[in-house]
C-alpha cells in the first residue's frame, strides 16, 4: 500500500502507451493511404520556387523541434538514472511491488531492467508522438500551400488558368478534408 500512487502513476502511464499505439494502429491504413497520395499526386507537388522554400524552412522547424523534444526526453532518463544511482540508498527507478526484503539480494538486475525499460518507454513515447505530429505539421503546411496559391490566383493572366488553378485547389482541399 505504500506504493500505491507510483504503481497507480506506472499504470496510467502505460494505458496511455497502449491507447497511443491502438490509435495509430487503428489509423495506420489511413495515414499510409495519405503519405502515399501526398508523394505521387501532382496537386500536393510543389510548383513554385516560393512554395519550395515555404516547405523546405517548414521542415527545417520540424526537426529542430523534434531534436529537443528527443533530448530532452534523454535528459530526464538520464537524469532519473542518475539521481537514482548516486542516492545513498539502494531504490529503483521507479517503485513497483517488491518482496519485502529485496534490499537484501542485488538489487543491480532489477535496476538494469528498469533503466532499459524506461529507455524504450521514452523512446516508444517519442516516436508515437513524432509520428502523430509529423501528419498534423504536414496537414498545416498544406493548409498553408493552399493558402499561397489562392493568393496567387489573381496574378493568373486569362480566366481558364484561373478556373483551372481554382479547381485543383479545390480538389487539393477536399483530399485533405477528407
Amino acid at each position: 500500500m505504500e506504493n500505491a500512487d507510483e504503481d497507480l502513476k506506472l499504470l496510467i502511464t502505460e494505458i496511455c502507451y497502449l491507447a497511443k499505439s491502438l490509435n495509430l494502429f487503428y489509423h495506420l491504413e489511413l495515414a499510409v493511404e495519405l503519405l502515399h497520395e501526398w508523394e505521387i499526386s501532382d496537386s500536393f507537388n510543389l510548383r513554385r520556387s516560393a512554395e519550395r522554400e515555404m516547405w523546405l524552412q517548414g521542415e527545417r522547424a520540424f526537426r529542430k523541434v523534434i531534436y529537443i523534444y528527443i533530448f530532452f526526453c534523454l535528459l530526464t532518463v538520464f537524469l532519473a538514472i542518475g539521481s537514482t544511482t548516486l542516492s545513498g540508498t539502494p531504490t529503483l527507478l521507479y517503485q513497483f511491488w517488491l518482496p519485502a526484503k529485496w534490499r537484501e539480494y542485488n538489487i543491480w538486475p532489477a535496476f538494469f531492467y528498469e533503466s532499459l525499460s524506461l529507455n524504450f518507454n521514452c523512446m516508444c513515447n517519442v516516436v508515437l508522438d513524432s509520428f502523430q505530429c509529423y501528419l498534423l505539421y504536414h496537414l498545416s503546411l498544406y493548409t498553408r500551400l493552399i493558402g499561397m496559391r489562392m493568393e496567387r490566383l489573381g496574378y493568373e493572366k486569362t480566366n481558364v488558368e484561373t478556373t483551372s488553378s481554382l479547381e485543383n485547389i479545390i480538389d487539393m482541399h477536399q483530399r485533405l478534408k477528407a
